[in-house]
């Protein structure tokens, strides 16, 4: 993506240009998928939550600061909606009316936690599994560091401009996440 091509369609969005919105929605949609992915969202969950952030981003954008670093700003949002949506996430629970064997009748309640049903975790294949949760065990900011940095395509220093802090920081997390995760996956 060029740095340019992505400039003028932030310029065209905050002028109000919906053809410039729609280049944005084009250029980051699967990025953004993939950055929730990733984090550990089920995909009908990184599906709303990248469509929550398009939606809220014509806001949003009234607050960005044209430095150049719009991927970096960007996927800060995200990394953002993400935390606050598992802060708010709550365990809902599915009432089903069954018949017993002795022929009486009740409810049983379960939890509906949103778990992958058995068919979803087949098709996603096994080493996404494996990858999915050796993220989990990673730091929240080892994990957003590397999220950001190998779906999110950012450098170094622009994670560290995002976070506000030292590059050898941002730099340290990501070499220690990626060794903790190929030894989870090996």
């Amino acid at each position: 993506m060029a740095d340019k091509h992505i400039n003028d369609l932030v310029s065209g969005c905050l002028k109000g240009d919906k053809s410039s919105f729609d280049g944005l929605i084009r250029e980051y949609t699967p990025r953004l998928y993939g950055f929730f992915v990733r984090m550990g969202y089920a995909s009908d969950i990184a599906e709303d939550l990248t469509q929550e952030l398009f939606v809220r981003l014509p806001d949003k954008l009234g607050k960005y600061q044209d430095s150049g670093q719009f991927d970096a700003w960007l996927f800060r949002v995200a990394a953002n909606m993400a935390r606050d949506h598992s802060r708010k996430k709550t365990l809902k629970t599915v009432s089903i009316h069954v018949k017993t064997a002795d022929g009486e009748c009740g409810d049983m309640v379960f939890a509906d936690d949103k778990q992958k049903s058995p068919d979803e975790l087949l098709a996603d294949g096994e080493m996404r599994q494996k990858l999915e949760k050796a993220l989990a065990n990673l730091s929240e900011q080892e994990r957003e560091f590397i999220l950001m940095r190998h779906y999110g395509q950012m450098g170094f220093k622009e994670i560290a401009q995002q976070f506000d802090v030292p590059v050898g920081t941002v730099l340290s997390k990501v070499h220690r996440g990626l060794k903790k995760l190929r030894q989870l996956l090996s």
